[in-house]
C-alpha cells in the first residue's frame, strides 16, 4: 500500500515548496483551519485473536485556502497493539487548499475482546487530529483430550469411545480433518463423520473412534484434529491392549447315542463362556466336519453377542440323520480371530421290521368262499418301533379284510403301541371274494417311522369264466416299421347265465408292438351263447421275436389268449423311406440306472439341419414299494438338434422314483425328425434285459 501512497507524497512536497515561496511574495492570510478527516472514526469487524483485518481508509483533507503542514501519524491510546498503520502519504505532508491524504489502518487483535485506540494526526500549529479506533477480538481455540484410553479388547473384536472435541469460544471454528496415525494406526478408526465441519461458538462434537487390535499386548497411536482454530492442530493419546479370546463350550463335546433317520430328535443344549480378560464377538456359528449336514442349530442366544468375561451363551444342537451310518461333526463359533468348537457324534438306523409270509398268498379261493390267514411282524432292528393304525387299501381292497391284529394302539390313545428290539405282533387277514379273478391288495400299519409297513395280499378267486378262440396267434414275420394284418379273437359265453365283460387289454413285454383296432367286448353283457370279437394287429417297432398278451376281463376271472409275431429288418433304401433322413443305431442295456443313459446314435443325413424329439416310456414289471408290480411309467421328451451330416448319441432318463426292473422290461422310444420340408418319425424299442430288482 505504500508504494501506491509515494507518489502522492512526491507530488505534495513540491507544492508545498512552492506554496512557501509565493507566500513570501503575497500578501499574509489569515489563519488556516484545521483539515477534515473521512471518516472520523473506524470501527472494524470482529476479527480472530492472531489474523489481521483487511485495511480501512482514513483521507485527510484541505478545505481551506491555507496551507496544512502534516507533522506526523500515530497510533495512541489503550490498545496501540492491537491496530496497526499499515500505510499512508500523510506524514511531514504539505496540503494545498483542496488537497488530499490517505492513512491505511489494520486491526490485528492479541487479545479477545473489545479493543480502541486512536489514530493521531499531528499539524503544525494546530491541535492534532483524533481518529477513534474501535474492533473486537475473537479467540478460537478447541478442547480435547490428552490421553485417551480403551479397555482391553480381544484380537478380532471390537471396542469404541466417544472423545469429546469442544468449542468453549465465542466464535465458530472449522474442523478440516480428523486422522489417526502413529505406530499402531491401522488398530485404531475414526467412525461417522469424524466432527468434520463447523462448530459453533460454544458447541461441541463427540469423535466415536474403534479400536480393533490386530495383535496381543499395548497397542498405541494419535488421534491428529487439524482446523482453523489456535493453534491448528489438537493431538490426543490413544492408548489400548489386544489381547486372546478365550472361550470354552459346556459340555466340551457331545454323544447323541443311536437315533431313528429323519427322526427329528434328540437335541441338546451347549453353553459358551467367555474365560478370557476382556469381551469377545461371537460370529460364524455353524457345524463343520465330516458330518455336518447330519446336524443343525434350532436356535442360539451365541450369534452376533458380545460376550462379556464370565458371561455365557447358550447353542441348541439336534441331530436329525438323513440316512443310517455314524457320523461325527462339530459345533464352532468364532470368537474374535480364533474359532472353537465342541466334537459331536451320533448313529442313525432306521427301524427293522419283518414281515412273515411276505407277500401273503392265499391261493384260489372260489368266489363267496372264505379263507383266513395270518401274517407275523417282528422288530429285528436295534431301535423300538410303534405303530398307530393299519389298514387294508389297494385294488382290490373289497376282497380282503382286517380280522384281528395285536401291532396297533388305539388311534385316539395319541401314541403308538412300541415294541423293542426282538418283539413281534400278529394281524389276521381275512379273503373273501365276491367275482372270480386275481385279487391283490396292501395290508399297512402305520408308524412313528419313515411311512407304513406295508405287506402284499393276493389271492385267486375261482369261478366260471367265457372261453376265448383262439388260445393264441402267432401272427406271423412283419417288417418294422410296416403293420400285418388284422387278427380277429372270439370270446364266447358258454354258460347259463349272462356275463358281463369288463375290458379287454394287451399285456406283456411287447405291447407296444401289437395293436388293439377293434373292440367288441370291453363293457359288454353276454347273454348265455352270445359272443364278441377283438381285433388284433401286429406292427413291430424293432426287429426279433415279440409277445404279448389279451386278456379280457370278467366276473369268472381273466381270460387270455396268446400274441406272437417276429419283426424283421428292413433294406437301407426301406429304413430312408420310413425314417427320412435321420438314421438311428439302438441298443440294449443290461443293467441301466435310474437317470440318464445311452441308448444309440442318430445321424443327420440330410443337407438341412435335422431336429428330433425323443420321449417314450418304460413297461413291464418294475419296482414299486410293494415289489415288482406290472407297470407303466413315461419317459421326459426332449428335443436335439443336428447339423447336417453330424450324428450324436441318444440320451433319455429312466423314471428317477424307479429303483429296478424285471427281465424282460421294456423302453419304447418315440423318434419324431424334421428336415426342411421333410417330417418323419418311428417306434423304436429296446429290451432291458438282466435288470436287477429293486
Amino acid at each position: 500500500m505504500e508504494s501506491d501512497l509515494v507518489p502522492i507524497r512526491r507530488l505534495v512536497l513540491p507544492l508545498a515548496a512552492l506554496a512557501i515561496f509565493a507566500s513570501g511574495l503575497l500578501p499574509t492570510a489569515a489563519t488556516a483551519a484545521p483539515p477534515g478527516v473521512n471518516p472520523t472514526a473506524l470501527t472494524f469487524m470482529q476479527e480472530t485473536v492472531g489474523k489481521t483485518s483487511s485495511p480501512q481508509t482514513v483521507m485527510v483533507s484541505n478545505f481551506e485556502p491555507a496551507i496544512v503542514q502534516i507533522t506526523g501519524v500515530s497510533i495512541t491510546g489503550t490498545d496501540t497493539g492491537a491496530f496497526q498503520v499499515s500505510g499512508e502519504n500523510c506524514a511531514a505532508a504539505v496540503l494545498l487548499q483542496s488537497e488530499t491524504c490517505v492513512v491505511e489502518v489494520i486491526f490485528a487483535p492479541q487479545a479477545g475482546g473489545s479493543r480502541e485506540a486512536t489514530l493521531k494526526v499531528e499539524i503544525e500549529g494546530e491541535a492534532p487530529i483524533a481518529v477513534p479506533l474501535s474492533g473486537t477480538g475473537q479467540t478460537k481455540k478447541l478442547t480435547l483430550p490428552g490421553t485417551t484410553g480403551f479397555a482391553a479388547t480381544s484380537v478380532g473384536g471390537t471396542s469404541t469411545v466417544q472423545i469429546p472435541l469442544k468449542n468453549p469460544r465465542e466464535a465458530g471454528i472449522n474442523v478440516s480433518e480428523v486422522k489417526i496415525e502413529g505406530a499402531d494406526s491401522g488398530d485404531f478408526g475414526i467412525e461417522g463423520s469424524g466432527c468434520a465441519g463447523f462448530i459453533s461458538p460454544g458447541m461441541g462434537c463427540d469423535l466415536t473412534v474403534r479400536f480393533s487390535p490386530a495383535a496381543t499386548g499395548p497397542r498405541e497411536a494419535l488421534l491428529r484434529v487439524s482446523s482453523d482454530a489456535t493453534p491448528s492442530d489438537y493431538v490426543t493419546e490413544l492408548t489400548g491392549e489386544g489381547t486372546a479370546a478365550e472361550v470354552t463350550f459346556e459340555p466340551t463335546s457331545y454323544d447323541f447315542g443311536l437315533a431313528e433317520v429323519r427322526s427329528g430328535s434328540p437335541r441338546t443344549n451347549f453353553t459358551l463362556r467367555n474365560t478370557g480378560t476382556a469381551p469377545v464377538q461371537l460370529s460364524n456359528l455353524e457345524i463343520s466336519g465330516p458330518g455336518a449336514n447330519e446336524f443343525w442349530i434350532p436356535g442360539s442366544g451365541c450369534w452376533g453377542t458380545t460376550l462379556a468375561p464370565g458371561s455365557t451363551c447358550w447353542i441348541e444342537v439336534q441331530f436329525n440323520a438323513n440316512e443310517e451310518g455314524s457320523f461325527a461333526a462339530a459345533v464352532s463359533i468364532t470368537a474374535g480371530t480364533a474359532t472353537f468348537q465342541a466334537p459331536l457324534t451320533a448313529r442313525a438306523e432306521r427301524p427293522q421290521v419283518v414281515a412273515s409270509p411276505a407277500p401273503l398268498a392265499f391261493g384260489s379261493t372260489s368266489v363267496g368262499s372264505r379263507q383266513v390267514k395270518e401274517v407275523t411282524l417282528t422288530n429285528t432292528g436295534h431301535l423300538p418301533v410303534g405303530f398307530y393304525i393299519a389298514l387294508i387299501s389297494g385294488g382290490d381292497v373289497a376282497s380282503f379284510h382286517l380280522l384281528e391284529e395285536t401291532c396297533t394302539s388305539n388311534v385316539f390313545a395319541g401314541s403308538p403301541r412300541f415294541f423293542e428290539p426282538g418283539e413281534s405282533c400278529r394281524a389276521k387277514i381275512v379273503f373273501e371274494p365276491t367275482a372270480a379273478g386275481a385279487k391283490a391288495a396292501t395290508v399297512s400299519i402305520f408308524g412313528g417311522g419313515e411311512g407304513a409297513l406295508q405287506v402284499p395280499i393276493e389271492g385267486t378267486a375261482v369261478a366260471s369264466q367265457p372261453s376265448l378262440a383262439p388260445s393264441s396267434r402267432d401272427f406271423g414275420a412283419v417288417a418294422v416299421g410296416a403293420a400285418g394284418p388284422v387278427q380277429t379273437f372270439e370270446l364266447r359265453n358258454e354258460s347259463s347265465e349272462a356275463q358281463a365283460i369288463d375290458s379287454a387289454t394287451l399285456t406283456g413285454a411287447d405291447v407296444s408292438e401289437f395293436q388293439v383296432r377293434s373292440d367288441g367286448c370291453s363293457e359288454t353283457v353276454l347273454d348265455p351263447g352270445a359272443s364278441c370279437a377283438v381285433a388284433i394287429r401286429f406292427a413291430p417297432e424293432s426287429s426279433g421275436a415279440k409277445a404279448a398278451t389279451l386278456r379280457l376281463r370278467g366276473p369268472g376271472g381273466t381270460t387270455a389268449a396268446g400274441l406272437s409275431g417276429t419283426g424283421t429288418a428292413v433294406s437301407a433304401a426301406a429304413a430312408a423311406s420310413s425314417r427320412g433322413r435321420v438314421q438311428l443305431s439302438l441298443r440294449s442295456h443290461s443293467h441301466p440306472a435310474a437317470g440318464k443313459m445311452t441308448i444309440g446314435r442318430a445321424r443327420c443325413k440330410s443337407t438341412e439341419p435335422c431336429t428330433l424329439r425323443v420321449g417314450g416310456l418304460v413297461s413291464g414289471r418294475i419296482a414299486t414299494a410293494a415289489g415288482l408290480r406290472p407297470g407303466i411309467r413315461g419317459v421326459a421328451p426332449y428335443r436335439l438338434t443336428l447339423a447336417p451330416g453330424t450324428s450324436a448319441a441318444i440320451t433319455t432318463a429312466l423314471p428317477s422314483p424307479l429303483r429296478g426292473y424285471a427281465d424282460g422290461t421294456r423302453l419304447s422310444v418315440a423318434v419324431q425328425w424334421q428336415t426342411g420340408a421333410e417330417r418323419g418319425g418311428g417306434r423304436h424299442s429296446i429290451l432291458i434285459r438282466g435288470a436287477r430288482g429293486g
